[in-house]
């Protein structure tokens, strides 16, 4: 028995098929495009990576932290870096700091922009001006200017929402309110200035 048993073993060990050795083609190769920084299984690309696709989806996020009010530090979230990754897998997480720097230059290009456009569509404006405090005594004050272009195209353009400091004299409206003007180059163009009742209000536009 002991010698059948052995035999029998010898034999189904012998009886194993050997694995097919699989040749390598074409389909098979990776390769890297270092110059339009791809990786290619064969003929499919494996990482469509684009430098101007991550600056899309950089752009997105600073439209979703703008649009919604969202923290920055958001980005930092695990959650966030998971849903990035579902959205296109060769995304680069960024911290929040970057994305803070892209709103940033963002908001000097825009400025810079809207400048441009006033000075070339814009003769005379009226301007509405609030001001308010926050439940942390911060003061801000708005101002937003309203003009007609010269195709009699009606343009409302809020100029800023500018901290100013306390106390809420007059005087200090006043100061505020003149320096953006003279920053968008209107203080000449202005013909009508409305605001609220507060008598501070009506005294720095008075004066």
């Amino acid at each position: 028995m002991p010698s059948s048993s052995k035999g029998k073993k010898r034999a189904f060990e012998n009886t194993e098929v050997p694995s097919k050795k699989r040749q390598n083609t074409q389909e098979d190769l990776v390769w890297v495009d270092i110059s339009n920084k791809q990786v290619r299984f064969g003929n499919i690309l494996m990482i469509p990576y684009k430098e101007h696709k991550q600056k899309e989806l950089r752009n997105s996020v600073c439209d979703w932290i703008l649009t919604d009010r969202i923290p920055f530090n958001k980005v930092n979230g695990d959650g966030f870096r998971r849903m990035m990754k579902k959205i296109n897998s060769q995304f680069q997480p960024l911290c929040y700091q970057t994305f803070k720097q892209d709103l940033d230059l963002g908001y000097k290009t825009a400025n810079k922009l809207m400048k441009n456009m006033l000075n070339s569509t814009c003769n005379n404006t009226s301007i509405t001006t609030d001001l308010w405090t926050s439940c942390v005594q911060n003061g801000y004050i708005r101002i937003t200017c309203h003009y007609l272009t010269d195709q009699i195209e009606l343009r409302d353009i809020m100029l800023c929402i500018e901290p100013i400091k306390y106390p809420h004299t007059g005087s200090h409206i006043r100061e505020t309110i003149k320096t953006k003007l003279i920053e968008f180059n209107l203080i000449d163009k202005i013909t009508t200035i409305i605001t609220v009742n507060g008598s501070n209000m009506i005294k720095a536009i008075q004066e």
